[in-house]
């Protein structure tokens, strides 16, 4: 599977991790842990948002596309971009790793420190060899520090998805999140030997970690999966990164799901309880990376010694079924203008039809290439079979939210004309595309003056 396809993929993901967050910020309250997830308002994919101690200011971080780079942007309260941040609000990082032109490099989490610098941790995606996880730290103002690691960053290969998740400690530590471990580092980057062991926690083998929320007693959360059946988990492990046996079992809270899931999103409630959100999907291994369909949402609470909190939801648990349309493109239009223009000549009357259709896609994934194609009809309703085809347009690849401009221009038989009928526009004409709504493909003008 193309690198561009999974993407596509992780931001179907990530939109769904979105919407079960909304429903956590209301369980939460202001507790809600520190980094959340994907900004949908962003042109460009992002994964992560945090907002800094001042709660004037909002860093997303994500990446790039065209650029094949990491992205980190700075929004004011009001959501416009905070041009005292980077270059007019943005911040561009390149990474020599990002060599092969199917390589990328991306942002899957962002944690601010007290004195407002950010940690980003991310990875390093490249084809036929493991990811990197990357973690680096940026000044107020958008500026690589470059005391962090070496020369600003902390690089080292990791066998699953990168840094997945990031949090800063009380002692202004930094932990970072792999599928596979969690590792801790001083404030200047450098890997702190006493935690774990040589700095880093691994997982059991089967058990996975997307994201970390703290404690107040400095105890470490840890939402994920477990086994070959990937049931969500939440593993807890002291403040020195040993497991802290006392939680679940053995450390180890699990929800067996009835199919195979994992824990999305984490968050700790005044109270000590534990939420935590996921999914119940479809799992199959793509060279290198995970591919992940989800099916059903759901969320969970845990009391503090990671028993379910029978008081939330059925025994614990809240699940809601995911429309199997929710994250798919959506394609439809409008007419921006179309003439009919005739004249009489020689061998008789000369009609031609100019026309401009903006195509948009309102759905929620990217829309691959397809084709647009050109009626005239009697009637307002488009019929394949009747209707008269004049020409076909391929559309291009359509993102979400963009819209396409396409040309009609058709020279009518002599002696015709278009007068009183309909020009139909049938977008995805050859069906390419699965949509979230089939319905609103056919775009019509008329009656033509």
């Amino acid at each position: 599977m193309a690198l561009t396809e999974e993407r596509e993929k992780w931001m179907k993901i990530s939109r769904l991790v979105a919407v079960i967050l909304v429903f956590l910020s209301f369980m939460a309250g202001p507790s809600f842990s520190a980094p959340g997830d994907l900004d949908l308002t962003l042109n460009s994919p992002a994964n992560a948002v945090a907002v800094l101690p001042d709660g004037l200011k909002i860093i997303v971080a994500g990446w790039d596309e065209g650029e094949r780079a990491l992205l980190l942007r700075r929004h004011n309260i009001d959501g416009t971009l905070d041009d005292t941040f980077g270059m007019g609000g943005v911040v561009t990082y390149y990474s020599q790793l990002v060599s092969d032109p199917s390589d990328f490099i991306g942002a899957n989490a962002v944690a601010i420190q007290r004195d407002g610098k950010i940690v980003v941790a991310g990875g390093v995606y490249k084809v036929g060899s493991n990811p990197y996880c990357i973690v680096l730290r940026f000044t107020r103002d958008g500026r690589l520090d470059r005391t962090f690691g070496a020369e600003g960053a902390v690089i080292f290969e990791d066998d699953g998805e990168g840094g997945v998740a990031a949090a800063i400690q009380s002692d202004n530590k930094i932990l970072v999140v792999t599928y596979g471990s969690i590792s801790r580092y001083d404030s200047d980057g450098v890997l702190d030997t006493s935690f774990g062991t040589g700095g880093f926690a691994v997982f059991k083998d089967g058990d996975s970690g997307r994201r970390v929320a703290l404690q107040s007693d400095g105890k470490i959360l840890i939402a994920g999966g477990r086994g070959s059946e990937a049931h969500i988990v939440v593993l807890r492990y002291n403040s020195n990164g040993t497991p802290d046996l006392n939680f679940g079992t053995e450390g180890a809270a699990i929800h067996g799901a009835s199919s195979p899931g994992s824990g999305f999103a984490l968050s700790i409630q005044p109270d000590g309880k534990i939420v935590v959100s996921g999914g119940t999907m479809h799992q199959e291994l793509i060279t290198p990376y995970w591919t992940l369909l989800m099916e059903d949402a759901l969320i969970f609470r845990l009391n503090g010694d990671g028993t379910l909190d029978a008081t939330f939801g059925e025994n614990g648990v809240f699940t809601f079924r995911v429309p199997e349309d929710a994250f798919l493109p959506d394609l439809t239009g409008q007419w921006a203008s179309l003439t009919q223009t005739c004249r009489n000549t020689k061998r008789g009357l000369k009609c031609k039809i100019s026309g401009r259709l903006n195509i948009q896609n309102v759905g929620t994934l990217n829309a691959p290439s397809s084709f647009v194609r050109f009626y005239r009809s009697t009637d307002e309703v488009y019929n394949e079979g009747t209707d008269a085809f004049l020409k076909q347009v391929a559309t291009g690849t359509v993102k979400t939210a963009k819209s396409k401009t396409k040309t009609l221009s058709y020279s009518l038989p002599s002696g015709e004309t278009a007068s009183g009928e309909y020009i139909i526009a049938a977008i995805d004409a050859d069906n390419t595309v699965a949509e979230a709504n089939e319905g609103n493909n056919a775009i019509v003008f008329g009656p033509v003056p």
